[in-house]
């Protein structure tokens, strides 16, 4: 299982990773799954805490390489702790409900898996899990010019805003609120990404969605995988809000307000291709 090569989409979210998930899906052998609701967060707490247990380090693992029942009538006390894993099963258990989870399923076809998650931040510690398990794990780091991002969250997001009976002044509240909310998201998250790119040379690839189209040749060579492809037809649903000027102009200058007081929002902006 060490051998597998799975492909990982991050990103802040609304930043276009849909898009590159379904256009490398239709590369011959490439299958990338949607979002999971970052369970995958749980399942290596989970496995951090018993791989780190000092109690069961101290009576449980040391002994599961001899009988049990040899261990039972030596030491008697340890039979409250005997147990059948260790933390090299704990891990072995890692890599096997991963790929189980994400391997199944696969379209005819496809042989190499992966999954595209908007959820897995710097706490997450999700990614540096992933390598961990998976040496030959490839990553795309999906960005967005920021103000758009920001934008297309909102709107997508929290379509309350665009509810007729909102006063001026809460829905002047709301959208600086969410702005300035968003904008730290982003640059936590980019900032995040880009530090786990420079620690990992040759393992992460930054893309900017803007030109993904064009550059999904050099992205499929990264991830070394066939560079043949077809297209893939996907119905979506267009924002019947995303035309409203006066929400865009207020969020415009809600993005401005807060761009010029935290100058290290457009130090982040810069290191992966955009001027904030």
């Amino acid at each position: 299982m060490t051998e597998q090569k799975p492909i990982v989409i991050l990103g802040t979210g609304r930043c276009g990773s849909t898009f590159l998930q379904t256009s490398l899906c239709g590369a011959s052998n490439i299958w990338i799954w949607g979002e999971h609701d970052g369970i995958l967060r749980s399942l290596f707490n989970w496995s951090r805490q018993a791989r780190n247990s000092k109690a069961l380090q101290d009576f449980s693992f040391p002994f599961v390489d001899e009988d049990p029942y040899v261990t039972l009538k030596r030491d008697g006390t340890r039979a409250a702790w005997l147990s059948p894993f260790d933390a090299k099963a704990i891990t072995e258990e890692e890599r096997a409900v991963i790929t189980n989870l994400f391997s199944r399923r696969l379209p005819e076809g496809k042989t190499r898996w992966g999954f595209k998650e908007i959820r897995y931040g710097a706490d997450s510690h999700v990614p540096e899990r992933m390598l961990e398990l998976f040496p030959a794990t490839k990553f795309i780091h999906v960005v967005r010019h920021p103000r758009g991002t920001v934008s297309s969250s909102i709107r997508a997001w929290k379509p309350k805003i665009f509810a007729a009976d909102i006063d001026e002044t809460t829905l002047h509240d709301m959208i600086t609120q969410l702005v300035n909310d968003n904008m730290q998201r982003w640059k936590r998250t980019t900032a995040y990404l880009e530090s786990f790119s420079a620690a990992n040379p040759g393992v992460v690839m930054t893309v900017k969605i803007e030109k993904a189209k064009d550059q999904l040749p050099q992205i499929l060579e990264f991830l070394e995988a066939d560079t043949s492809t077809s297209p893939v037809e996907v119905a979506s649903e267009m924002n019947p809000a995303r035309n409203e000027q006066h929400i865009s102009d207020m969020i415009d200058a809600a993005y401005d307000a807060t761009l010029a007081e935290d100058p290290d929002f457009a130090v982040v902006a810069e290191r992966v291709g955009y001027t904030a």
